[in-house]
């Protein structure tokens, strides 16, 4: 709670005094996505595989969404990169 509070505290300041324009539906989108690999993780047939295998899957796990990432936001980074 001492996080969530510091960090929104954090946005609310920030934004007063320097406003960014995010893109908030691509944040929400992506934190969803994140909380439901945590999710998953703390499920029982996850804990019942091997360390290995759980390892496996985090990596597999974390290079799906970073390809997701890339290619929905592939227009965003061509634009930087020009």
């Amino acid at each position: 709670i001492c996080y969530l509070s510091m960090s929104l505290l954090s946005f609310i300041w920030g934004h007063k005094y320097y406003p960014i324009p995010y893109n908030y539906y691509s944040l929400l989108k992506y934190f969803l996505i994140t909380i439901s690999f945590i999710g998953l993780s703390y499920t029982s047939w996850f804990n019942a595989l091997s360390h290995l295998a759980q390892f496996g899957l985090a990596a597999i796990g974390c290079i799906l969404l970073l390809v997701y990432v890339i290619l929905s936001e592939k227009n965003k980074i061509t634009q930087v990169k020009a």
